[in-house]
């Protein structure tokens, strides 16, 4: 039998889920594109150029989702995981 979950939803606002998706749409797409750039011969230089935009725009992602718990998830600190739905534009706790 499984387990149910006890999972709590917030609303976000459409324009910290919108900048959310387009650093996820860029991430990978860029992840994509350099092991494109990889298998195709790309020049080293440009696969590394490449890979270094795929690094600040994790990193930049990575801040911004520690910015969106620290600013919404104050209530469910003790939740096992969290996550994002873009299309319904809520964040889910499980706790």
């Amino acid at each position: 039998m499984q387990e149910l979950k006890n999972i709590r939803t917030i609303r976000l606002p459409d324009e910290v889920v919108d900048y959310l998706q387009s650093l996820d749409y860029e991430i990978g797409g860029l992840q994509v594109l350099h092991t494109h750039a990889m298998n195709a011969g790309v020049p080293m230089k440009r696969t590394r150029k490449i890979r270094r935009q795929f690094q600040e725009k994790f990193q930049e992602y990575q801040l911004a989702k520690q910015e969106l718990f620290r600013t919404y998830g104050a209530d469910y600190q003790a939740c096992k995981r969290w996550w994002v739905d873009f299309q319904e534009g809520e964040m889910h706790f499980e706790e």
